[in-house]
This record gives structure tokens, C-alpha cells and sequence, in this order.
């Protein structure tokens, strides 16, 4: 029998309801779409002849006024290729330029106005750089940007000053993406003129001129880069020969580096230490943030990789430690949401979280990214990010990705996996900072264990808690054997820590105070049960102390108390070089308050206790009789005296 119209408008409002119900199972959260496959597209109306060799830590920037992506560098390699990306045409194509950065990756960057900027990074032959390049998107040029230093600009006259490069005004600086606004200004007064032949022929000139002393210290795997809005190009942190900490920023107007935040003492709990392959990102015109990160080897030490995140502040050159919630790694990309009622939120996504100290990490889902909030709590949020209805999944996990934020959400390019198989593939996080406050949440990650921990604890126990206790039992309850028992499990728990330690460093075992103070406790610590298999014989109460046995006593107690000394301050100096949680300074320094409250109860009151004998004792003169102990008293012409060491009476 026919069905009628009726039926089979039943049949359709059904259907568009089950519809409805599986675009709301997304609907107000983060969403993943793939936009391109690169090299093995199996999508329709992709282009697939013409795109970007596979590659990791490469330099992805969002051009808002032309609706494009452009990417630069990355390796293998290095490579020096620029490609651009049509949102409108869903197609890549490279940019064959005269001029061009030299082979790069792990640089900084970012889109301003018409300009898309790169600095430093790595080159070929592990060749580091600290110079300035930008790309005009309207000519498709690059430049090398003079670098001129803050302490320098003074001294030169304004006829020698490098600023003939026409500088970025601020009518070329377009709104912020990430504030969900498209519109840009198209003032072209500041257009740059193509290159020269002789300008051309000069570039080998200015590319080395890159490399001189002038701007920050030449580096790769820095944080930082250029706010959409910004006018200053930020680095901090990363590493060349060593780990690097000082930040700089360059002024994309006057072509001026200035010194920012100066280097952070390996034991300053105030600041970020020295570290790279670190998550970062501008998140404002002066403020950027850094996640994580490697504080191992390179002159550095510290856990890697290490579980704090820090918020940069150009304008008071003030770091303020916020929240750590996921799960530490090396090689995390980061990017802004775009901003929706005024919220701020950084998404933090992929990365390594296991690396050759590691011992227990927490994983990291493919569906995983976290959220900062940037406005009050400086809190992060672990969520999980859909699916798109039909869709083709979410991307496979991968570190180095290369991201940017674009007006609807934050892009996402190639990367590679864990077993180093590089990707060049395009993906889109679609969504604001509301979707991501209403995106399923996820716990924080567990307590990532590495070697390190494993140091800290061992040494705790041993310089910490047996060997003082030991120290304190050989003092005040003169038991010999128990003091013994607390030396021994303290030292091996010491010597145990001390290989521990050596192999949770990189390189430069042996470049930091920590390191060399650890090994002077512990060789004192070692010598004190060789010193006590020597010591002379104990002489009887009655018997005075030899001059050899006075010797012993006096270098075994100082011994032990100077590595003791030494032990317990270098369980601080490093709890404060790995940057350790809040709760974990405060128990370990109440624990050595309470042991240094206990010796100074005790001797204070073994001392009002001396003071007590000596006023009550009265002194007793024996003017004939054998030398003994008669009474409690001697008797041999001398008065009688009491020892302090063994409270025994002596003639």
C-alpha cells in the first residue's frame, strides 16, 4: 500500500532530528575537522600535486586579511621553502622568492599587518641564529631586518642609523583573530619595494651579518614570537651551545632589541630556569606563556621534562608561576582560541610526555588538549576535543606540530610521531574560548616519575632523615650500635641517590653548585666510616684521653657534621632547582626546622643542666689516700673533676 505525505513527512522530521541530535552531541565544544590530507588525500575537491613536504617545528602563521595560512621552515632538512595556504581554495602552493631566511626550525613567529616575522632557530650544521626576517604578503618578499642593540642606539647618529627597511606602522597591524574579529585595514603607505639585484648580490652579506653579537644570544627552541596586535617580536629560553634563559624583544618599528627579564639563578624559585623544547606562545601585545619543558644538561638541571607553567609580562619584565595540571612533555604546540564575552584561553596540544629519564608518565589522548584560562584563575582544564559529525576523526597524536589561530579556531600543521614518521597534513580546532569552558573535562594528569624524583627522594632519606637521626642518637643517647644502623642505610641511600642523579642529567654532570656541593657531602660522608674502623682505643673512666683519641674525636665530629651541614642544604638548593610544588618546600623545610628546634631544646637544656652541677657541686679537697672513685669522689690531693663527655667523675 502507498504510503502517504503525511508518512513521509514523519519520516522526515525523524531523520532531521536524529540529525539535529548528533550535531548537538558537538555543539558547544571544541571540534576537529581536517582540511587537508597532504600527501595521501583521499578527500574530494583537494588538491594534492602541490604541497608541503612533511615536516616538524616548521613556522605556521594566520594572514587575516587574505584568509591564508603561510608556513616557513621546519626539518628535516632544515628546510627553507614558504608555502601559503587559501582557506577560500582549500589549496597550497609555494612561494619561490629571490631571497629567502636560511634553512630553519624551532623558531619563533607570527603575523602582524601585512608582515609574516621569523626569528631565530636552528640551521644546517647545528648553526644558530638571532636574526629578524619578515615576508610581505602583498609582494611575497622576504627581508633580513637590521638588529640594532638597546645599548647602542644612543651612541649612533640618526644619518648612520640602520632603519631604511620601511618599518611596520601601526596602520598595517589588522585586528586579532583570536577576539573574533575579521576586518583589516589595508593602508599601503608602508609598502616595501621589491628587491634589487644589488640588494640581491649583498645577501650572503646580510645573512651573516645575522649571526653577530648584536640582539639576544643566538638560539633554538625559544619561546615567544609576535601577538597579532603586538609590535615587538619576544624570545626567552631555548638553547645553542647551553641552555639559554634571558629574554630580549625586538621592536618591529625601530629594529631595536631590548633586554627584558635578565637570567634566572639556577635555585631563584621566582622565575623560570633555564630549559627548551619547552610549550609556549604570545598570549598578548606583551605577555607570553611557557608550559613544561627540558631543564636537563646544557649548564642547566632540573627535571625533564618539568610540570610548571610561567606567564611572561614584557611591560614589568615579571614572571608569575600559574597552575600545572597536564601531564608534563616535550615538543607540546600552543596557540590562542579565538576569544568569545571577552574570555581568554591557550590551547596546549600533542607533545612527548616520556624521554630517557622518564620512569612512569602520564599519556596523552589523541582527542586530548588543554585549556589555560588567561583571565583570572590562570588555571588549566584538560578536555576532549569531538570528532565533527562525519568527519574523518581527530588528528593522530604528534609533537612539533606547528599551530596558529585563525578566526574560527586554531590550525594545526604536520608534526611527527613518537617513532619519528613526519606528517604534513591540516587540521582545524574549531571552536572559542565559551566551546572550550563547555567542552567534557578531563582529571589532571598523575605524577609524572622520573629519575630525578627518584634522586631527590634518596638523598632526602639519606641526608634528610637517617644520618641526622643518626647524628642525634650518637649525641644524646649515646646508643653506638643505632648510630651505626642510621650511617649506614643513610649512606647507601646517598650513594644510591648519586648514581641515580648521574644518570638523570644529559651532559655536564658536574657543572652546577648542587652537584659539587652533593659530592663533597657525600664524600665526607663516606670517610666517616673509614675514620671510625681507625679511631684509638676508648680509655677507661678513670683514665684521661690520650692526645690521639682527642685528635680522632675532633675530625670525626667535624667531619660528620660538615657533610651533614652540607647534605641537608643542598636537599634545598635542589628542591629549589627542580622548582618543586609549594607543598613539598614547605614540608621539607618544616621537617628541618623541627630537627634544628630538637638540638636546640637539647643542648640548651644539657647546658643549664652543666650550669646546675657546677653551682651545687661542692669541691672536695683529699690530702692523703690512694688515687679511686670513693663516694662519687677521688681522692689524691686534687679536686675532684668531672668528665663532660661521659659524666663519669675523674681525679
Amino acid at each position: 500500500m502507498a504510503k502517504s505525505a503525511s508518512d513521509y513527512s514523519i519520516v522526515f522530521i525523524f531523520a532531521a532530528f536524529v540529525c539535529a541530535l548528533r550535531l548537538a552531541e558537538v555543539k558547544g565544544q571544541l571540534v576537529w575537522r581536517r582540511l587537508h590530507s597532504g600527501s595521501h588525500d583521499d578527500t574530494a575537491n583537494v588538491s594534492v600535486t602541490d604541497v608541503p613536504p612533511s615536516r616538524r617545528d616548521a613556522i605556521l602563521g594566520y594572514d587575516v586579511t587574505r584568509k591564508q595560512l603561510v608556513l616557513f621552515g621546519g626539518m628535516p632538512g632544515p628546510m627553507d621553502d614558504t608555502w601559503i595556504y587559501s582557506i577560500t581554495s582549500n589549496e597550497w602552493r609555494e612561494v619561490n622568492a629571490p631571497l629567502k631566511p636560511p634553512g630553519r626550525y624551532g623558531a619563533v613567529g607570527g603575523v602582524v599587518g601585512h608582515f609574516f616575522y621569523v626569528a631565530t632557530g636552528c640551521g644546517d650544521v647545528d648553526t644558530y641564529y638571532n636574526d629578524v626576517w619578515r615576508f610581505d604578503l602583498r609582494q611575497e618578499q622576504w627581508e633580513l631586518l637590521p638588529s640594532m642593540p638597546e645599548q647602542s642606539r644612543f651612541t649612533q647618529s640618526a644619518a648612520t642609523t640602520p632603519t631604511s627597511i620601511n618599518n611596520t606602522t601601526a596602520d598595517d597591524v589588522t585586528s586579532d583573530p583570536s577576539i573574533n574579529t575579521t576586518a583589516a585595514t589595508s593602508n599601503e603607505t608602508s609598502t616595501s619595494e621589491p628587491e634589487t639585484e644589488a640588494q640581491n648580490a649583498n645577501s650572503d652579506a646580510e645573512i651573516a651579518s645575522a649571526k653577530s653579537d648584536n640582539g639576544p644570544p643566538a638560539r633554538y627552541s625559544a619561546a615567544g614570537g609576535v601577538y597579532v596586535t603586538g609590535t615587538r617580536i619576544y624570545v626567552t629560553l631555548g638553547t645553542a651551545s647551553e641552555r639559554v634563559d634571558e629574554t630580549y624583544a625586538y621592536d618591529i618599528a625601530s629594529n631595536t632589541w631590548y633586554k627584558g627579564a635578565g637570567a634566572c639563578g639556577l635555585y631563584d624559585p621566582r622565575c623560570p630556569h633555564p630549559r627548551y623544547l619547552q610549550s609556549g606562545l604570545m598570549t598578548g601585545r606583551d605577555e607570553l606563556v611557557i608550559f613544561s619543558g627540558c631543564l636537563s644538561g646544557g649548564g642547566a638541571a632540573g627535571p625533564c621534562p618539568s610540570s610548571d607553567t610561567w606567564r611572561y609580562d614584557g611591560r614589568t619584565k615579571h614572571w608569575t608561576r600559574l597552575d600545572g595540571c597536564p601531564a608534563p612533555r616535550l615538543y607540546g604546540s600552543m596557540a590562542m582560541l579565538p576569544s568569545y564575552d571577552g574570555k581568554r584561553r591557550a590551547v596546549l596540544y600533542g607533545g612527548q610526555t616520556d624521554a630517557h629519564t622518564t620512569i612512569e608518565a602520564a599519556g596523552i589522548d589523541d582527542d586530548e588538549v588543554a585549556v589555560l584560562d588567561l583571565d583570572y584563575s590562570g588555571s588549566w582544564t584538560v578536555l576532549r576535543a569531538a570528532s565533527e559529525v562525519n568527519g574523518s576523526g581527530v588528528p593522530v597524536l604528534r609533537v612539533s606540530a606547528a599551530m596558529a589561530t585563525g578566526p574560527d579556531g586554531v590550525f594545526l600543521f604536520g608534526g611527527s610521531s613518537h617513532h619519528g614518521v613526519y606528517a604534513n597534513d591540516l587540521w582545524v580546532l574549531l571552536g572559542n574560548a565559551t566551546d572550550a569552558d563547555l567542552s567534557p573535562t578531563l582529571p589532571c594528569a598523575e605524577m609524572t616519575v622520573t629519575l630525578m624524583t627518584i634522586h631527590g627522594i634518596l638523598m632526602t632519606a639519606g641526608f634528610g632523615f637517617f644520618l641526622p637521626l643518626g647524628t642525634l642518637l650518637a649525641r644524646y643517647v649515646q646508643n653506638l650500635y643505632a648510630h651505626i644502623a642510621f650511617q649506614i642505610a643513610g649512606l647507601c641511600c646517598a650513594l644510591a641517590g648519586l648514581a641515580v642523579g648521574v644518570v638523570s642529567v644529559e651532559s655536564d654532570h658536574f657543572s652546577v653548585v648542587h652537584a659539587f656541593v652533593g659530592i663533597v657531602a657525600l664524600g665526607l660522608g663516606v670517610l666517616q666510616p673509614v675514620n671510625a674502623l681507625c679511631r684509638p682505643k676508648e680509655p677507661r673512666p678513670e683514665e684521661l684521653k690520650g692526645l690521639a683519641r682527642r685528635i680522632w674525636e675532633a675530625v670525626h665530629r667535624f667531619g660528620g657534621r660538615v657533610a651533614l651541614l652540607l647534605g641537608v642544604t643542598n636537599i634545598s638548593l635542589g628542591i629549589f632547582m627542580s622548582l618543586a610544588d609549594l607543598p613539598i618546600m614547605i614540608t621539607w623545610h618544616a621537617w628541618l626546622g623541627l630537627l634544628l628546634l630538637v638540638v636546640f631544646v637539647v643542648e640548651v637544656g644539657r647546658w643549664m643542666a652543666r650550669m646546675r652541677r657546677k653551682s651545687m657541686s661542692p669541691r672536695l679537697l683529699v690530702t692523703s689516700g690512694q688515687p679511686g672513685i670513693i663516694n662519687g669522689w677521688g681522692k689524691s690531693g686534687d679536686i675532684a673533676y668531672v668528665n663532660p663527655t661521659t659524666e663519669s667523675v675523674r681525679l
